[in-house]
Order: C-alpha cells, then structure tokens, then sequence
C-alpha cells in the first residue's frame, strides 16, 4: 500500500481511513526508511492517527519544506520506506 502526502509545516496527522485499514489500532513504534535505507523510528498514535517523537527530527534531517511531498510505501505492518520529491520552488533555497 502507498500513501502519498505533500508536506507542510509541522505535519504529523495521516489519512484516518488509511490508518483504521492499514495501521494498528494502538498506539506503536513505526519506522521510517529513507532512500539509503537509514531507519527513523516515530511514535504512532493511534487516537490521532498520527506521528509524533520522531517525525519532526526525520523531518528536518531531510531538509523537508512546504510543499514537499513524501511516498510512503508500507513494506511491513509498522514500517514505511518513505521517498521525498522536492518542491520546484523550494529547489533554488
């Protein structure tokens, strides 16, 4: 399963009807790979269906900026191989 998301500014929260399909129903680390395999573990949330302690610094480590859009490719039940494309207008910042 693939879930596409452009990014903006502190966002953490995923769609519900993804979440309530795909991801646990309680509260779980999920681990995020990035294109060179490196792993990030975040704290799921189930009752937000969201990310949290983890998110932000995974984040600013891949230089995200608004506008951004993420892939992320659920490869195990807690784990997404996630691929960034950068913005256009964020390429010349």
């Amino acid at each position: 399963m693939v879930l596409i998301l452009v990014w903006w500014h502190d966002q953490k929260g995923l769609p519900r009807h993804f979440c309530e399909t795909y991801l646990p129903k309680h509260d779980a680390i999920v681990t995020l790979l990035d294109e060179k395999d490196e792993q990030f573990d975040t704290n799921y949330l189930a009752y937000k269906n969201g990310l949290s302690g983890g998110w932000a610094g995974f984040a600013l480590d891949h230089g995200l900026l608004d506008g951004d859009a993420t892939v992320f490719q659920l490869v195990k039940p807690t784990t997404f191989k996630v691929l960034i494309f950068t913005e256009l207008n964020n390429m010349s910042e």
